[in-house]
Formats: structure tokens, sequence, C-alpha cells
């Protein structure tokens, strides 16, 4: 995970995506729209437990075409500028800042683990009557 800012004054994050990314069309030229988060970084409290950071995305037209498909647990890098808004909630003036983003990539995606064995193997016997056959350099066939 990575959080860094170019000297362009975008910033370039790499993480994972804790969720499916959100596609739509919007507004009256049906423009498209792509929401979505990015595991940013992580730092370990007081207490030892870590605590992630969390970076809201927003991909407009060509880059919410290429984020569309992005799934959970994708690693994706975006590069984008930092835009703060103020919206009003329950009567209360709010802050929040987003990535609107001008390029993105998935890298990768993050595999799950591996089911545990199978409890019921069964004995395939005792293996010693096999010969162990050695490479000879020739073709076997």
């Amino acid at each position: 995970m990575a959080f860094m800012k170019l000297s362009s004054g975008e910033f370039m994050i790499v993480g994972v995506l804790p969720k499916d990314a959100e596609y739509k069309t919007v507004g009256e030229k049906n423009s498209s729209l792509t929401k979505f988060s990015v595991k940013a970084s992580e730092k370990t409290d007081a207490n030892g437990e870590k605590i992630a950071n969390w970076t809201n995305c927003t991909a407009w037209h060509d880059a919410a075409r290429v984020c569309k498909d992005f799934k959970k647990k994708d690693v994706v890098m975006v590069v984008g500028k930092i835009e703060e808004r103020e919206y009003e909630k329950n009567g209360e003036k709010k802050k929040s800042k987003e990535l609107v983003v001008d390029f993105a990539v998935k890298m990768a995606s993050v595999a799950a683990a591996p089911p545990p064995p199978k409890e019921n193997v069964p004995d395939i016997g005792d293996l010693d009557d096999f010969e162990e056959i050695l490479n000879d350099g020739t073709v076997p066939f």
C-alpha cells in the first residue's frame, strides 16, 4: 500500500479495494461515474491494533469506464487530484475529501486463503514398491 504526492500536485495511491466499485450513469448526458475506496495505508495505534486509512475515489468518463470492473480485493493504482467538498447533513455542514481519478489500473487480485486440507484423505498404501526413474538425458518416447 502506498500513498505518494507527485511533483505535478497529483497523488498516486496503490492499495486494495474493500468492496466492488459502483458504476452508474448520471445527468442529462449520461456521464459515466464510478465510485470506490482504496486502502491507502495502515498504521498501528497505541494498543497495537491496525488502523486502515481509506481514500474515497471518484472517476468520471473514460476513467470511470476503466474502474467500473474493479472488484473486492483487487490491488489497484490510481492517480488523481484530491478535492474537498462541502455538504450538509441533518442541518450540519460537513467536509469530505476524495481523489478525483485521472488514471487507474488494476494491478492484481489478492487471492483467498487456500481451503484447509480434507480430513478424509484415502490411504494410498506403501509406495516402496515403485521404482524412481532417473533422468538419463534421453527422451522417454
